[in-house]
């Protein structure tokens, strides 16, 4: 990593000219040069994508209770609980109707 001599900002690569770095800021350039590096780009990329339809996204994986909705009436609920704080302390039940979609918590 190389800084600009005159404001101390960092060179930035540019493309169009084979080992020539400028300085963005105040527009200094430095002289080519001749060692071996790459660029790399900053955007990841991408090997392995998932493509989910329709059907897997209404799967039902989490367990069902009996609890009423607030929003439709329905009495059937998906259910997780999330530990908050140190152990043992306090938890939040958090309920989804599997009607209405509809979530809700209950802290305890």
């Amino acid at each position: 990593m190389d800084f600009c001599p005159e404001c101390g900002k960092r060179l930035i690569y540019k493309r169009r000219s084979r080992g020539l770095l400028y300085c963005i800021k105040c527009g200094y350039e430095s002289e080519p040069v001749k060692a071996n590096f790459r660029v790399r780009s900053s955007a990841a990329k991408i090997s392995n994508v998932a493509v989910i339809d329709k059907e897997m996204l209404n799967l039902r994986t989490l367990p069902t209770v009996g609890a009423r909705c607030e929003k439709c009436g329905q009495r059937k609920a998906e259910t997780w609980t999330v530990a908050v704080g140190s152990i043992g302390l306090s938890s939040i039940t958090f309920y989804r109707c599997v009607s209405c979609g509809h979530t809700w918590r209950e802290i305890d």
